[in-house]
């Protein structure tokens, strides 16, 4: 009894310190709501607090009536420009927080488009901005977009680590995806695993999406077979036609056959020279 006593508080000191480490968020809502639906964006606030509670590096500190108002009133939830210093720092004080979250919801005819901001709290700048549409009506839709929305703040290594913030408005290009050949769909493999970027619908940012030569070209020479794949990245904006295209290409050779040879091409695909180049320009464009 004494030793799960022990282990019972041990467990319960460990759970303190873990709970110290973790950053506190206040998450706030405001904005349009579907009609006979007033609790949405009280729903909507619920899940984006699971969503940062559920990374395991935040606590969601929970708020009452009266500081909605005061955070709708003061038009903290701004995507840019200025915000009242004092008053942020005034309400991480109050809470002991140190970032502050806010979701604005704006609608578009029969839609719903969520715009989110992460503020820090100590130097009231917005640090992180998402978007995401969502029909505010289906719950499925509500802890998917709410899902999205933490993930485009946090980036891939999360507010406080590195920069990058990849996941602010960076999607996926779906039709150049969907239509890649199959060395580009390894390459998207590759790439995926280096920097997040949404699956969602691009609504405003970029879309990214890789092209590649549908096979290999191959020759023979002194050291045996070498195959070569060129490939690019390719950036383009959300709406309008503004394109970057950044070029790079893979070099593999084996003295047996062009299978071994097409096999060291894909080894050597994941330590490339032009990922450090294409990383950089999703980071720049991430931060954006």
């Amino acid at each position: 009894m004494k030793r799960l006593n022990f282990f019972l508080i041990a467990l319960l000191l460990c759970s303190a310190v873990s709970a110290q480490h973790r950053l506190k968020v206040v998450v706030a809502a405001a904005g349009a709501e579907p009609p006979q639906k007033n609790n949405t964006l009280k729903i909507l606030e619920t899940k984006v607090q699971e969503a940062f509670v559920n990374d395991g590096r935040y606590i969601a500190i929970t708020r009452d009536e009266v500081v909605l108002n005061r955070i709708d009133r003061e038009h903290i939830y701004q995507r840019s420009g200025a915000v009242d210093d004092k008053q942020i720092i005034e309400l991480g004080k109050q809470y002991g927080a140190k970032y502050l979250c806010t979701v604005k919801s704006s609608q578009y005819q029969e839609s719903f488009m969520l715009e989110a901001s992460l503020v820090d709290i100590e130097t009231a700048k917005i640090i992180r901005v998402g978007n995401t549409p969502c029909d505010l009506v289906n719950i499925g839709d509500l802890v998917a977009a709410s899902g999205e929305i933490v993930r485009q703040l946090l980036g891939s290594s999360g507010v406080g680590g590195r920069s990058g913030g990849y996941g602010s408005g960076l999607y996926w290009d779906r039709e150049s995806v969907r239509n890649a050949s199959p060395m580009a769909t390894e390459l998207t493999k590759i790439l995926k695993n280096k920097v997040s970027v949404s699956e969602g619908t691009c609504v405003s940012g970029t879309k990214i999406a890789i092209e590649s030569d549908n096979e290999p070209a191959c020759s023979e020479g002194m050291v045996g077979i070498t195959c070569k794949v060129n490939a690019a990245l390719v950036v383009t904006r959300c709406q309008g036609n503004q394109k970057t295209v950044l070029k790079g290409s893979v070099t593999g050779a084996d003295k047996s056959s062009r299978d071994a040879a097409v096999k060291q091409v894909m080894r050597k695909a994941e330590s490339a020279d032009f990922w450090n180049a294409w990383v950089k320009e999703l980071e720049t464009r991430g931060d954006k």
